[in-house]
């Protein structure tokens, strides 16, 4: 049948062109479908997050519970997987040990006779509309099973999936991975998880067509042993309960396909071999020393400074020496270059070369881990004390200060200074590190002085278990700064913070407690601590007018909106032009102003559309880093503000019309 133009008629034989009869109502339904997938896959990522969050300390054992006898046959697996959870729990993507983790989350049946998933899907469901929920509830009777590859369609990204236990076909969209790296007669091991017409999937495994017979052989020997008189073709309840066991079985049958901790150097693009085997002599040299997280680091800044210098590669126990020295410093491993050359047998010297060129990759890659230059914060701090000057707030004048009164900051450090500076300066030592030593210098400044805001930041950041208890800590920060500076210091400073230097751990601790508040949906109470943020700091260091105008958005707060969009006038990130654009169609609908303001904004940002209209996929995952009008913060504009948009369906028609 030939394809109808917009503007022939329609052959439903109305007399109308087909753009305003038939074509407008498959227009409508094609618009409600990706509205429902886009909610199915913001559901699909809360879920994930929500889980992994509040159950992270539990997760190790009860996988290894669940997985029970199955992990006997290959040896020390109980041990590796454990390891392995908890270093994917700290977040180290793994597409493979996600299927694992989802077997606990789909299949594990708790105390209260729930999965997990039931549980979170009966506290989500009052916020759902019914079709999103009739959606889920499928997913209840999900499994994990194996699947091959049928067809690839490049340009919807979809890939025709036939089940290779149940012979049945399906139609997945793939969210994680570029469709170009499956082909035809791949096996895809997964959870097909519903979002109406098609399948997503939270993680899976792809494999060579090659195990497929082994594969079959195996699940069903263990299904007849599992399942005694139950017909062959009962395999939904065989997958539901023993799907798991698909995933260990590839661990068993396929050698090259190393699943509890295999080949890292497998998974970077290089150059040429001799490169990769560089990888592999990283690997193998600290694997037994280090956490895998930090091998994988190891072997990915080797990557990345071979992108950059395209090295030749001469000593390679240099080579291997200069990052086991980067990597231990990064773990606060007290060691030296003279130590790590006698391990590898090379010079103290050659290491001191080759550790610059590697610190100035890292270097250029480091986030602060609050956001601020600590160590600037310091210095400033220092020398405010020492000039007696406490606001500080010109870019130019930091500059002035620092070089002219650098030597005094060392000696401000070693003075006889008060307590609560003791404890601070413990405490940026603390934000210039990780982990465990990270808490025990929070600790510590407590102890030295108690109203110390950033100790209360770093143990929500750092040992909260539940967002309740990051809360409580947070909220306590907070009543430490308030206590430290007292009421007649808030009025006559306010529209200072920040630039007050000694405010900047009060401000990262009421940030903290807003966001939590957020998080927890006490909107109103986020709401009220960002205005106080920005009344006290309209300079808006930390960002959180972005926040406050999503929040304002939800709760149809127009009048606020506009006017801290009005206060902030010359910003000209994508969350605020296109959130302008939200508001503006909230209250005049498809008028010109709004059109104007989609146009500035897609000036400004183009990628936004794209994810928005369901072009592009979002990822799994949120971007590390934001470039001004790159894709990264089209990604974070999308993944933070999505909900505003599917409250407000016709957005999606308008903007598709503007677009083309």
């Amino acid at each position: 049948m030939n394809k109808i133009e917009r503007n022939q008629l329609c052959s439903c034989g109305s007399g109308k062109k087909y753009k305003n009869c038939c074509g407008k109502t498959e227009s409508l339904a094609l618009f409600r479908k990706k509205i429902l997938e886009r909610e199915i896959h913001q559901i699909k990522n809360k879920l994930f997050t929500n889980f992994i969050f509040n159950w992270s300390n539990e997760i190790p054992g009860i996988l290894v519970e669940f997985l029970g006898d199955s992990i006997k046959e290959v040896p020390e697996l109980e041990k590796r997987i454990k390891n392995m959870v908890v270093e994917f729990l700290d977040e180290n993507e793994n597409a493979d040990l996600l299927l694992l983790i989802e077997c606990v989350l789909f299949d594990y049946f708790t105390p209260e006779g729930e999965t997990f998933f039931q549980k979170f899907l009966k506290n989500e469901k009052k916020n759902l509309r019914n079709l999103v929920v009739e959606v889920l509830s499928q997913w209840g009777d999900s499994y994990i099973s194996i699947y091959e590859v049928e067809e690839i369609c490049y340009e919807e990204k979809i890939i025709i999936l036939k089940d290779i236990l149940l012979n049945t076909r399906s139609k997945v969209n793939l969210m994680e991975i570029p469709i170009t790296e499956i082909e035809v007669g791949n096996l895809f091991i997964a959870r097909l998880l519903s979002k109406g017409e098609v399948y997503e999937t939270l993680g899976f495994i792809l494999l060579s067509g090659i195990l497929k017979q082994e594969l079959i052989d195996r699940i069903t020997e263990l299904k007849n042993q599992k399942i005694i008189g139950v017909q062959d073709n009962d395999w939904r309840k065989f997958l539901k309960k023993y799907g798991y066991e698909v995933i260990i079985s590839i661990a068993i049958l396929d050698n090259q396909y190393d699943f509890f901790g295999g080949a890292i150097e497998d998974q970077f693009d290089w150059i040429n071999d001799k490169q990769k085997e560089v990888a592999r002599l990283i690997r193998i040299n600290l694997i037994e020393d280090y956490p895998n997280e930090d091998v994988v680091i190891a072997i990915a800044l080797w990557y990345r400074y071979c992108e950059l210098k395209k090295p030749k590669i001469n000593k390679v126990e240099t080579i291997i020496a200069a990052i086991e020295y980067v990597i231990a410093l990064k773990l606060g491993r007290f060691v030296t270059q003279k130590e790590i050359a006698l391990k590898y047998g090379v010079s103290p010297n050659s290491i001191s070369s080759r550790y610059k060129e590697f610190m100035e990759i890292v270097e250029g890659c480091a986030v602060d881990p609050v956001g601020q230059r600590i160590s600037l914060e310091r210095n400033l701090l220092a020398i405010s004390k020492s000039l007696k000057k406490i606001w500080i707030d010109d870019p130019a004048e930091i500059n002035q200060l620092i070089n002219e009164n650098f030597g005094k900051i060392n000696s401000f450090a070693k003075a006889n200074i008060s307590l609560r500076d003791k404890a601070q300066n413990l405490l940026y030592d603390a934000w210039e590190t990780t982990g465990k030593k990270r808490v025990e210098l929070a600790k510590k400044a407590l102890e030295i002085y108690p109203d110390s805001p950033d100790a209360y930041v770093i143990l929500a950041q750092e040992t909260a278990t539940t967002f309740e208890e990051a809360l409580y800590l947070y909220r306590k920060g907070v009543e430490a700064g308030e206590r430290v500076f007292g009421k007649r210091y808030f009025e006559e400073n306010k529209g200072h913070f920040w630039g007050l230097i000694e405010t900047r751990p009060y401000m990262r601790a009421k940030l903290g407690l807003a966001e939590t508040f957020e998080f927890l949906n006490y909107k109103n109470e986020a709401i009220k601590h960002y205005k106080e943020m920005l009344e006290l700091n309209p300079n808006d260091n930390q960002g959180v007018r972005y926040n406050l105008l999503t929040l304002l958005l939800e709760e149809n707060r127009f009048t606020e909106a506009k006017n801290l969009l009005e206060k902030y006038n010359n910003d000209i990130s994508a969350e605020f032009k296109y959130n302008k654009c939200v508001l503006e169609y909230k209250l005049s609908g498809a008028s010109n102003i709004t059109k104007k303001l989609f146009k500035e904004a897609i000036a400004y940002n183009p990628f936004v559309p794209d994810y928005l209209l369901g072009v592009k996929q979002l990822p799994l995952f949120p971007p590390l880093y934001i470039s001004p009008g790159g894709e990264d913060e089209a990604i974070y504009y999308v993944t933070k503000n999505l909900h505003l948009w599917l409250e407000t369906p016709n957005l999606f028609e308008l903007l598709e019309k503007i677009v083309k």
